[in-house]
């Protein structure tokens, strides 16, 4: 799990906090492990569905001034939404208008260009959401992104199904890994199913074994089409 530590207090004033991953040998059990990250190197965090990694983000997000200060520049990128929304951030335009750019002028590869100048002059540090969906031109920007950053904490179901462009990328920056375990609850009506069709097998209803094992592969046909 992810806590946000007090930890004494910034030059002007305000609450400090640094993020500390603690393993417990079950849930409410004991702690066996505590490890306090570094808020200088990049953090690649992975993890099943439901494990948490988008909830440790928009954590780390909104308490960011607590952990970065208010120097900082954050950039959240999150890869369910369009391309156009990362670079349509005010304060892109408003690094490219004080250039002297028309931005409503430029084509949207000119700016998504001006969207890696601001990562680059701001020394933006860069949150990426669910990195192992990102496809086509939308990777391309994040890697030129994460290579521009400052520093990049990016979130994935498992580090090796990010994109390889990416991956290698990261792999490079030596970031600090953080795995987490899904505490989705188990379900069991699966294996229930199953034990049911092979009692039918065994007590000779073929006929309704045969149904029942077609339900099953149709209904997980269905769901893995949803997932893709």
């Amino acid at each position: 799990m992810l806590l946000l530590r007090p930890n004494g207090a910034q030059a002007n004033g305000q609450k400090r906090r640094v993020p500390v991953v603690r393993e417990r040998e079950r849930r409410y059990g004991k702690v066996v492990e505590e490890r306090v990250l570094s808020v200088t190197r990049d953090i690649l965090i992975s993890g099943p569905h439901a494990s948490g990694k988008s909830r440790w983000l928009d954590k780390l997000h909104k308490q960011s001034v607590e952990v970065w200060g208010t120097k900082k520049e954050l950039l959240y990128l999150r890869s369910i939404e369009p391309l156009q929304r990362w670079y349509e951030d005010p304060r892109v335009v408003a690094h490219a208008t004080g250039r002297g750019l028309n931005w409503q002028k430029l084509k949207s590869y000119e700016r998504a260009d001006e969207l890696i100048r601001w990562v680059t002059d701001q020394k933006v540090l860069v949150m990426m959401d669910d990195a192992h969906k990102l496809t086509g031109r939308k990777l391309d920007v994040a890697t030129r992104v994460a290579g521009a950053a400052r520093q990049v904490i990016v979130s994935a179901f498992d580090e090796q199904q990010i994109p390889i462009s990416l991956r290698l990328l990261l792999v490079q920056r030596r970031p600090q890994r953080v795995l987490l375990e899904s505490k989705a609850a188990y379900d069991a009506t699966s294996v229930t199913l199953w034990l049911t069709i092979l009692i039918a097998m065994l007590a000779g209803w073929w006929q309704l074994a045969a149904v029942m094992g077609g339900m099953k592969v149709l209904a997980g046909g269905r769901r893995a089409a949803k997932q893709m």
